[in-house]
């Protein structure tokens, strides 16, 4: 009997230590996937798709995440140190993002929330503030206002 409870709290600890101790460390880039398919669900709610077919929503949809976003990348990489670069490439909406170089910082996890804490050296507009993102099933979402498109991050590769 006692082997039993003995090896339940092993069982136990080690079923406690997995679910905590996720492995957030490598690189997560932006899931357009995912991005195209919040755009869309905005769209069917928009007045000016009311009565439109499916096939129409998502036409309109397909064009205009095209110029919107274009060929915009986002990649996070996060080392297992707790440190992190950020760094976009491409256009959104025709145009090459500003010319700037990586943003760096630290990263801590607890639970399922991440806290980004930038650089106060990085030229960006939350220099040395923070960010938090919500760890859900290997994915990262950005906290982010209400009134902004969801955003989700994917492990690379």
């Amino acid at each position: 009997m006692r082997r039993i409870g003995a090896l339940t709290i092993v069982l136990l600890t080690l079923m406690l230590g997995a679910c905590g101790g996720e492995d957030v460390a490598g690189t997560y880039v932006l899931d357009k996937a995912f991005l195209r398919e919040s755009l869309r669900e905005m769209a069917e709610g928009h007045a000016d798709m009311e009565g439109k077919s499916a096939a129409s929503i998502d036409r309109a949809v397909q064009a205009m995440f095209e110029q919107i976003l274009g060929s915009l990348q986002v990649e996070y990489v996060f080392v297992s140190d707790g440190t992190f670069s950020m760094s976009v490439s491409g256009q959104i909406a025709g145009q090459a993002p500003e010319e700037r170089p990586l943003v760096n910082g630290t990263w801590e996890l607890e639970g399922d929330q991440m806290t980004l804490t930038l650089d106060e050296s990085a030229p960006h507009p939350t220099s040395g503030g923070t960010q938090t993102m919500q760890l859900v099933d290997g994915n990262l979402y950005p906290d982010l206002p209400d009134d902004e498109l969801p955003l989700r991050l994917k492990r690379k590769g």
